[in-house]
């Protein structure tokens, strides 16, 4: 199976984005934001983005209607308002969205793109990529630079931000990274703004 990657647009101008994208012999991108748009930059707008990524030859699919880090109701968040990502993970339309990345990823090279430009700073490396790699397929995150990072070396640095990077003879390697995904998802999730804080997002 080709490896399934991941990228964010972060600052990038176009051109470098696209660049990244040739660089890695991208055929098509998944974009997996909640809300395809940018206000400082436009050229990443869902539309716009699309018809420049045909240009270069490059297929174009949302999918934040399954991948999304935002969920999708009420019953996906806790009681402050913060999205879970083991309900997003359960849902029927996450999972649905995970058959056809790796469907796809049969038959071309594809990415998984949202902003952040870490990957563990975004729902696409501690949601989305976590299941795919539990599934056995080699997930490549793209960085700024053109590297590329798989994502068990991003589990092991994952763990050293959160402060789990030294040995604990008393829990085994995968109850220190499921706790290190715990940690980093109660720092990046997001958390839906209420009252008048909820009446500007939606402006």
């Amino acid at each position: 199976m080709i490896p399934i990657y991941t990228i964010g647009h972060s600052t990038h101008d176009l051109d470098d984005l696209l660049a990244l994208l040739a660089k890695a012999g991208i055929a098509a991108v998944a974009d997996v934001r909640s809300a395809p748009y940018s206000k400082r930059y436009p050229h990443f707008n869902r539309e716009a983005f699309r018809k420049s990524l045909e240009k270069c030859g490059i297929y174009y699919v949302f999918m934040g209607a399954e991948l999304g880090g935002r969920g999708s109701d009420e019953s996906m968040r806790d009681g402050e308002g913060r999205v879970r990502y083991a309900s997003i993970g359960k849902s029927p339309d996450f999972g649905n969205g995970i058959e056809r990345i790796l469907a796809g990823s049969e038959r071309m090279s594809i990415a998984l793109m949202c902003t952040e430009k870490d990957p563990l700073f975004c729902h696409r490396g501690i949601l989305i990529s976590r299941h795919i790699a539990a599934r056995g397929v080699v997930v490549l995150h793209i960085h700024p630079d053109g590297r590329f990072e798989t994502h068990r070396d991003a589990e092991t640095r994952l763990c050293q931000i959160v402060g789990l990077g030294e040995p604990d003879m008393f829990r085994t390697e995968d109850q220190i990274i499921a706790e290190a995904y715990a940690r980093q998802e109660a720092r990046i999730a997001y958390v839906m703004p209420t009252g008048r804080d909820r009446g500007k997002a939606l402006r």
